[in-house]
């Protein structure tokens, strides 16, 4: 592309018209844009490197940068994203994408486009997974379990289940 901007500035230059050089570099009648805004970019601006955009710049996140973040929480879940930012020097926003990717992996309890109504919740969800949440990943201490409005966690059938299985589960 850089190549072909330049032989368009060359045969301009050279005094070649706009039509000459369409043909003389096999440019279709349809790229005609193409070459009017190059020879003009070429007279405001003396050259014809694209322009810089206007906007934040987009946050870098290298793989060496993804590591250490997630090093980092497993050491301490409690660390400031802020000071971590600063330390790694990137933005604290990029720390924080970086955060949730690492929190928020998906799982293959119920593949792509499943809905989840009560019953499905209760025996894809409830019994098989939270059923032996406290005893194999809590070591038997106590736990919150936490849900948000969704009609699957709000259902009568759930709700009746959580409150026959953990006696200390309040509605």
């Amino acid at each position: 592309m850089e190549r072909k901007r330049s032989a368009i500035i060359e045969s301009f230059v050279n005094g070649k018209r706009q039509c000459d050089i369409m043909r003389s570099l096999n440019i279709p009648k349809e790229r005609r844009k193409f070459v009017y805004s190059i020879i003009q970019r070429y007279l405001e601006t003396g050259s014809v490197k694209d322009k810089s955009r206007s906007g934040r710049p987009i946050a870098i996140t290298t793989t060496r940068i993804k590591i250490i973040i997630r090093h980092r929480i497993r050491r301490n879940p409690r660390r400031s994203m802020r000071k971590m930012s600063s330390k790694l020097k990137i933005s604290p926003t990029s720390v924080h994408k970086i955060v949730l990717r690492f929190w928020t992996d998906t799982t293959d309890i119920c593949p792509p486009g499943c809905k989840i109504n009560s019953t499905k919740y209760k025996d894809r969800i409830l019994e098989p997974v939270v059923k032996d949440l406290g005893a194999n990943m809590f070591n038997k201490n106590r736990f919150l379990f936490q849900q948000d409005g969704a009609p699957a966690h709000a259902a009568r059938i759930t709700q009746t289940w959580l409150f026959r299985k953990y006696s200390r589960f309040y509605q």
